[in-house]
């Protein structure tokens, strides 16, 4: 029993030493091997960020020496694969399953999250070859790519939104 409190008391010690905001006791600074080689600063763009905090380490990390492609694009392209290699396994029923219904915003549904999946992925992708740009031009078409895709999220959700409503007016008519 307690060796398991032991066991707990470092790992939690570990955990709270990665999310510490650089106080650093002498306990914590042997459990916090893993971003010795960090400076705590980083370069984005032309602007200088300094930071002790691991999301900004993960934001602007590498993936590995010597290459543009970021830790974060990496993180948020294979989730988005993922999932859109799972539409397209799944696209033969679903497609039965458009046919067999006669909603028009079912379909739309269907067709408004393919897009999203397809709209996120391009972002991603722009996002890991802008790396290798110039700063300033890999800041403006990382941010550019962004504005887009938010622009697009937002206009799904409002027509989710709408689709919401005129199906409610639609049903409390009959």
């Amino acid at each position: 029993m307690e060796a398991a409190d032991e066991i707990f008391e470092d790992i939690e010690t570990k955990i709270g030493s990665v999310f510490d905001n650089g106080t650093k006791t002498e306990s914590d600074a042997e459990s916090d091997d893993q971003f010795a080689g960090f400076d705590n600063s980083f370069m984005s763009g032309v602007k200088h960020i300094s930071s002790g905090h691991v999301c900004k380490k993960i934001l602007y990390i590498s993936l590995c020496p010597g290459t543009s492609v970021r830790a974060w694009d990496v993180l948020l392209f294979l989730p988005t694969l993922a999932f859109l290699i799972f539409l397209g396994i799944r696209w033969s029923s679903t497609k039965r399953k458009l046919l067999a219904t006669h909603s028009p915003i079912f379909r739309s549904f269907h067709v408004l999250v393919a897009g999203n999946t397809l709209v996120t992925l391009f972002r991603s992708i722009i996002a890991m070859i802008a790396g290798s740009f110039e700063p300033s031009e890999a800041e403006t078409t990382d941010r550019s790519t962004w504005i887009i895709s938010l622009a697009i999220l937002m206009m799904t959700e409002i027509s989710v939104i709408t689709y919401g409503l005129a199906g409610a007016q639609l049903d409390s008519k009959k």
